[in-house]
């Protein structure tokens, strides 16, 4: 049985850097391979992406444990007999995140906004296409606490909202999409 004890607020990237020390998580080797650096969570805790929680194991007198909870959408995206999958991104560093998702796309929620309301951002932030959210076929809602593959040692629980969405063919690209961001490019095949 888990507990979650308190909401921790963040102050500043050095106070985050000083709250995941005390969790004896150890962010130096974030930002390579497939993992996102500290200054990228920040960012997610800034913009109300994502909360860190201490929390507690039973018995009681047992150590805390720091977690990232993040709400996200998943839109498994088909036109016909095609399937959308995210394949890569690749950051301006020269680093390549080869991605495995069990969806086409996905994004996280922001404060105040509905899983339909973000996965008709996703659609149009990641594919450019404008949908209106009754094109969404929702599925039941979920979650699962896992080891995050973004933040290495960090627990995250994500609370996980699926849609599936029947591309008209007026947007179906036959090359794919790709999303142009900052510090990446994200790119999406067909399969």
């Amino acid at each position: 049985n888990t507990f979650i004890n308190m909401k921790i607020e963040i102050k500043n990237l050095e106070h985050l850097r000083q709250v995941l020390n005390d969790y004896d998580i150890n962010p130096n080797n974030w930002g390579k391979d497939d993992s996102r650096t500290i200054e990228e969570l920040y960012k997610e805790i800034v913009d109300a992406e994502t909360e860190l929680f201490e929390i507690r194991t039973l018995p009681e007198d047992s150590e805390p444990t720091l977690l990232r909870t993040v709400t996200v959408v998943g839109i498994n995206v088909t036109c016909g007999k095609y399937r959308l999958k995210e394949d890569r991104q690749e950051f301006v560093d020269g680093r390549v995140r080869h991605r495995n998702l069990n969806v086409s796309c996905a994004e996280k929620l922001i404060k105040g906004e509905t899983p339909r309301q973000a996965a008709v951002r996703c659609l149009k932030e990641e594919l450019g296409i404008e949908i209106h959210e009754t094109e969404l076929r929702p599925h039941i809602s979920h979650s699962n606490v896992d080891i995050s593959s973004s933040y290495p040692g960090l627990n995250c629980m994500y609370n996980r909202n699926p849609f599936d969405y029947e591309m008209k063919p007026e947007f179906f690209n036959p090359d794919g999409y790709q999303e142009f961001q900052e510090n990446k490019t994200t790119y999406f095949i067909w399969e």
